[in-house]
Formats: structure tokens, sequence, C-alpha cells
């Protein structure tokens, strides 16, 4: 009833067809069928998976995508974060990595530690070979 009465106002998207919503990164939505079939196949690292034909990244019940012709350019940031521990102070190191197309970033994933980002950014470059790819720090 609710989805009934906001689909009419245009404020309620309709229900998932498969057990993860897939939500496109950028204006160009893709086929169902084909992101389910290459989810199912993709390589998971952490919330981030890497498919044949597209980049996904996992959150709760939704799965954003984005096709690795959109992506223009793509590295690791590297965030430094100040903690406070029972014994003194210690710095935590935050990966991420980011994918941008010519004019600006489109999203920023995290990913679980140093050496998963370096095998995931190793990984990437296989995948989609013409994306520029760099470190930011």
């Amino acid at each position: 009833m609710l989805f009934e009465l906001g689909k009419e106002r245009g404020e309620v998207s309709p229900p998932c067809h498969t057990s993860l919503c897939h939500i496109p990164l950028t204006q160009t939505p893709a086929d169902d069928s084909i992101l389910t079939e290459d989810l199912k196949s993709a390589h998971e690292i952490g919330s981030v998976c890497l498919g044949s034909k597209f980049l996904f990244f996992k959150k709760l019940l939704k799965t954003q995508y984005i096709a690795y012709s959109e992506i223009y350019r793509a590295f690791r940031r590297v965030k430094s974060v100040d903690m406070k521990l029972c014994c003194g102070k210690g710095e935590l190191q935050l990966e991420y990595f980011v994918v941008c197309n010519k004019k600006e970033e489109i999203a920023e994933f995290p990913l679980p530690d140093n050496k998963s980002a370096e095998m995931f950014l190793a990984e990437f470059q296989a995948k989609s070979p013409e994306t520029k790819i760099g470190v930011k720090k």
C-alpha cells in the first residue's frame, strides 16, 4: 500500500527482484539479469566485488555498481586517523578505493587492509586496463 501511494508521487523506489538492490553510480543503468550473473561470478574483497564487466559495492541489502568502461581514473586513498589508547596514542591507516569520471570523484569504497588493497588494485587493473591507476595519500 505504501509503495503504491509513493509510486504515484514518485517518492518510493520499486522493490528489488533479487536479494540485493542494484543501484547505478552513474546515469547508465544496466539490465538486472546481467548484473546478477556478473555479481554471482565476482571476486569479493571486503565489501567491494570485481565482476567481469562491473565493479560492485555491497552495503546492507543494496549493491551499487559501475561499469569498468565508465571509470576514467581510479586510485587508492589512505587516510590516517589518530587514536587514543589506554597506553598512549596511535595512528590507524584506513584504505579506500576511489573511482572517478573525467570531471569528479564518483565513489569511495572502503577496503579491509593494506594487503587487500594491493591485491584489489592489481586485479582491478587486470580487469580494466584502460583505466588510469594511481595512489593518493
